[in-house]
């Protein structure tokens, strides 16, 4: 499995948990919980993806 891939599946299930917790701490408030968990989802995607890529090098 490519290492995008991974990134993505990552930051999805991320994101849900995020948004779940979100979701409870604020009360029920969908539109924070929402921005919240897309913000953490795609900044622990990057993030995973930057290390992957760095220790797993293709060529």
């Amino acid at each position: 499995m490519s290492n995008l891939v991974i990134a993505l599946l990552f930051g999805i299930g991320s994101g849900g948990w995020t948004y779940n917790k979100l979701l409870r701490t604020t009360g029920n408030n969908k539109k924070n919980a929402l921005i919240g968990a897309i913000i953490i989802g795609l900044l622990l995607a990057m993030l995973l993806y930057l290390i992957l890529r760095s220790i797993i090098k293709k060529g």
